[in-house]
């Protein structure tokens, strides 16, 4: 949307929404356990992860607005703009990936959680033009 404040003054804004991305997520974890042979003293664990259905789940919604104030000013052999700007103007943390990880609550026992990784907070930008 773009709005004509004034002659001078013009506002311009923006807002961009997204369903979330379908993921894989693992449905459940165990560890594993081995033991070497030839060497009676070493002992492996590993882990084994279960991957349900192929993209089974949602991420969050992604949305965000954008929002530009524009000043402009035209002489007889020049013009100039000024602009400020703001991308992602609520600061909303859109989901970027989720991973899995596991929360120790005490010894030995942890609880499975998914965790989401946000990037781009609210980002200001100033520009300036000079036509001549």
């Amino acid at each position: 949307m773009s709005y004509q404040i004034s002659p001078s003054i013009s506002i311009t804004g923006t807002w961009v929404y997204g369903t979330g991305n379908a993921i894989s997520l693992p449905q459940y974890r165990y560890l594993a356990g081995s033991v070497d042979l030839s060497n009676s003293n070493l002992f492996s664990t590993s882990e084994i992860q279960n991957i349900g259905e192929k993209n089974s789940y949602r991420m969050n919604p992604y949305h965000r607005m954008d929002i530009g104030i524009e000043f402009f000013k035209k002489k007889k052999r020049w013009e100039r703009k000024f602009i400020l700007g703001f991308y992602n103007l609520y600061n909303r943390k859109n989901p970027y990936y989720v991973y899995s990880s596991v929360d120790y609550a005490g010894f030995g026992a942890g609880k499975s959680v998914f965790k989401q990784v946000s990037l781009f907070p609210i980002i200001p930008s100033i520009a300036y033009s000079f036509k001549f």
